[in-house]
């Protein structure tokens, strides 16, 4: 069964601003979403596939990161804590 999580919990895992995503739903170049009703939620595979294919950058005083290697990639491990889901990205 697919997760799909909302803005605020995207912009957490990819370090990107709630802002940031909403300027690249409207001008283009951020991770595929889908819109239901008013609510926006993004495809944590579709994610996790877009961060894989443009590198993360954590901060503005980090440089851009160079593209990812073939082989590397980022991956999420799903925990449950106390009754809730848990996402951490393992690099």
């Amino acid at each position: 069964m697919e997760t799909f999580i909302d803005e605020k919990r995207a912009a957490s895992i990819t370090g990107y601003s709630r802002y940031w995503f909403q300027q690249k739903r409207c001008k283009g170049g951020g991770p595929p979403y889908m819109k239901i009703g008013y609510t926006v939620r993004y495809a944590l595979s579709d994610l996790l596939d877009w961060m894989n294919s443009h590198g993360i950058r954590r901060s503005t005083s980090q440089a851009a990161p160079e593209p990812r290697q073939q082989g590397t990639e980022v991956r999420v491990l799903r925990t449950m804590v106390g009754g809730r889901e848990r996402l951490r990205l393992i690099s």
